[in-house]
């Protein structure tokens, strides 16, 4: 039941004002706002190939595209840390980042590193050798023949 004020009933904002502090949430969500300005904090080169993740206590976690980035953001943790931690409001701060990779993966990404976001030509399947395609023809499954033809073709030379 809803908490009375004197004289009547209790607003929808200081009911859900009284629930977010009673649950600690305002903390919480002043920590979430990460994921609105990490582009602007953190820089589009970064955000290409990193983006936050998931948030464990005070702890950031950070996906990211590759090895070598996973790298260099580790040695600017503490970089990359202090300017997130200077947009939070509400006396709020990260404690850390962690980086894990596996960014990238993610086909809705906007911001997806050009390695992924690009697409690769196939490239052009192996020619069928004679002898191959004369064995072929002994084979009388039209779908068979073919899944043949196609799984030498993908395998490699």
């Amino acid at each position: 039941m809803a908490a009375m004020k004197r004289g009547g009933i209790q607003s929808i904002g200081d009911l859900l004002a009284s629930v977010f502090a009673r649950r600690k949430w305002d903390r919480r969500l002043a920590l979430h706002e990460v994921f609105s300005f990490w582009k602007q904090a953190v820089g589009r080169e970064i955000a290409v190939h990193a983006r936050p993740d998931v948030i464990r206590q005070d702890v950031l976690w950070v996906k990211v595209s590759d090895p070598i980035w996973m790298q260099q953001l580790h040695f600017n943790k503490q970089l990359l840390l202090d300017k997130i931690n200077g947009r939070l409001r509400g006396g709020v701060a990260f404690t850390d980042i962690r980086f894990q990779l596996g960014y990238g993966n993610d086909p809705a990404s906007d911001d997806k590193p050009a390695a992924v976001a690009g697409k690769i030509a196939p490239s052009p399947p192996r020619p069928v050798p004679s002898s191959l395609a004369d064995a072929l023809t002994e084979v009388e499954e039209d779908a068979l023949r073919e899944a043949i033809r196609r799984a030498f073709q993908r395998s490699s030379g």
